[in-house]
C-alpha cells in the first residue's frame, strides 16, 4: 500500500524549464541531468516493486528536518518485521572500492573519487533513528534495515566486502520475494499505521537547499517549447500547435496551460495577467491568452490592475 506516492522534485522541474529557457554552464548541465538520473532510477525502483503486496506500507522521498539537520529518505518499506530505509542509486558502469573510496573505473591512470553511498546511508539512518526517539517510536527502532539499492544493469562494484548492505540489480528480485515472505508470516500492527502517519504528518514539501542558477525574467527566452523536443515553436496555427521541428502537434490550449505552470513555477510571486501571459508565451494572440485563462482561472477584478487566480 503506497501510503505517499514519489513525485517530481520541484528543484528538477524548476531545472528542466529554464534548461530550455536560459542558456546554463557545463557543470549546472551536468547537475540536472544527476538529478534527473536520479529520479530515473528512483522511479525504476517504484516500478520493481509494484506488485508488492498492499499490507506492506510504502512511502517515498520523504524529507525531514531533525536536529537542525535536513535529510531525504528515497523509499521507507514497513513491514510487519521490519523496517526498510532504502537508498536509491542509478549508478551506470563499472566501479570499485579502496578502503572507503569509491572510484569509477576508467582506462586512464587519474582516479576520480566520487561520494561513497555507504556513508550517505548511514548518515541518513542514524538521523533516522534520532527522530524515531524524537516521536516516541523507540520500541521499534531495533527493526530498521537499511539498504543501498543499486538498480541500474549495467552496474557493477570490485572488491565489495560481503558485509555491506547492498542490493545489486540481479538481487533485487530475490529481496522483493524476501519482502513478500515476511509480509506472509507478521502483519503490520497499529503502531506502524501511527508511525507512517507521523511521518506524512512532519515530512517537508520543498528542501531548503535546492541548487538553483541565478535568473531573472529578462534573461529567459519568451514562447512556447515543443513538448517533445523543446523546441520553440515559431508559428501560431489556432487551435493546434505544430512543432516544426519534430512535428509534435499540441492543443494551443494544453500547450499554454503548460507554459503558465511553468511561468508560475519559476516567478511564484508574480500574477497571471493576460498581458503577462502573452508576453512569456510569445507567440499565441492576446484575445486567445485571455479565452484560456477566462476558461480555467478566476478573474480578480481591479480595474486596469484586474489577474487571474
Amino acid at each position: 500500500m503506497i501510503i505517499k506516492a514519489r513525485e517530481e522534485p520541484l528543484e528538477l522541474r524548476m531545472w528542466r524549464v529554464l534548461l530550455s529557457r536560459m542558456r546554463l554552464s557545463e557543470n549546472d548541465i551536468s547537475y540536472y541531468h544527476s538529478l534527473d538520473k536520479g529520479f530515473q532510477g528512483e522511479l525504476q525502483f517504484d516500478y520493481l516493486i509494484r506488485n508488492l503486496r498492499s499490507d506492506i506500507l510504502i512511502l517515498n522521498d520523504l524529507l525531514f528536518k531533525h536536529n537542525h539537520t535536513i535529510f531525504q529518505i528515497d523509499s521507507l518499506l514497513i513491514t510487519g518485521d521490519s523496517i526498510f530505509l532504502i537508498e536509491v542509486k542509478n549508478y551506470d558502469g563499472d566501479y570499485y572500492i579502496e578502503g572507503e573510496k569509491w572510484y569509477p573505473l576508467t582506462t586512464t591512470e587519474i582516479k576520480r573519487e566520487v561520494k561513497n553511498p555507504l556513508l550517505q546511508l548511514k548518515r541518513t539512518e542514524t538521523m533516522f533513528l534520532q527522530l524515531l526517539h524524537h516521536l516516541g517510536f523507540s520500541s521499534i527502532t531495533s527493526t530498521v534495515k537499511s539498504q543501498l539499492v543499486f538498480v541500474n544493469p549495467n552496474f557493477f562494484l570490485y572488491h565489495a566486502p560481503l558485509q555491506f548492505p547492498i542490493i545489486f540489480p540481479t538481487q533485487i528480485q530475490r529481496f522483493i520475494n524476501n519482502l513478500d515472505d515476511i509480509r506472509s508470516k507478521k502483519k503490520i500492527k497499529d503502531i506502524h499505521h501511527k508511525l507512517s502517519n507521523e511521518l506524512v504528518s512532519i515530512h517537508l514539501k520543498n528542501s531548503p537547499y535546492n541548487r538553483l542558477p541565478q535568473y531573472n525574467y529578462e534573461q529567459l527566452k519568451k514562447g512556447i517549447p515543443c513538448k517533445k523536443c523543446s523546441t520553440f515553436i515559431n508559428e501560431f496555427n489556432h487551435s493546434i500547435l505544430i512543432c516544426q521541428q519534430c512535428g509534435f502537434h499540441e492543443k494551443t490550449s494544453a500547450a499554454v496551460l503548460r507554459c503558465i505552470e511553468e511561468y508560475a513555477l519559476l516567478f511564484p510571486d508574480h500574477r497571471f495577467t493576460t498581458t503577462a501571459i502573452y508576453d512569456w508565451c510569445n507567440i499565441v494572440p492576446t484575445y486567445s491568452i485571455r479565452k484560456i485563462l477566462t476558461r480555467h482561472f478566476k478573474l480578480m477584478r481591479q480595474g486596469k490592475s484586474s489577474y487571474y487566480v
